[in-house]
């Protein structure tokens, strides 16, 4: 069974409230605490990720991710080594420096438009 993210129907946010919701309502006959339910908010990889989606979601909105796509699609030829060769002169750089949850969070709209502007799969990117 694929999962809610996977089918990308919903955002992420509000799966994972959703998700939270349900398991607060359904806490008692699960024979959960909600102190226990909501615990797993407070873990730092929890919140890691949470910091990498908003800062992800700050940088696309100044338009600096708009930028960087236009200059990997400027870089990246047609075949796929080009373009595997272009990310990974974006990427390697950039995860000398970022943790790399957050290169990822980062970089994942750029390789995403580039693969639908150019005949690649977002895996092979």
């Amino acid at each position: 069974m694929r999962s809610p993210l996977a089918l990308d129907r919903y955002p992420v946010d509000f799966v994972a409230l959703a998700i939270l919701s349900v398991m607060l309502i359904l806490a008692p006959w699960l024979g959960m605490t909600y102190a226990a339910v909501i615990s797993g908010f407070s873990n730092t990889a929890t919140i890691t990720v949470m910091a990498m989606f908003i800062l992800s979601g700050a940088i696309t909105k100044t338009g600096m991710i708009n930028w960087l796509a236009v200059q990997l699609l400027r870089m990246a030829g047609r075949t796929e080594r080009r373009q595997l060769l272009s990310v990974f002169g974006v990427v390697g750089p950039v995860s000398a420096f970022l943790n790399n949850t957050a290169t990822v969070a980062i970089l994942m709209p750029v390789v995403i438009s580039l693969a639908r502007e150019k005949p690649a799969r977002p895996s092979h990117c």
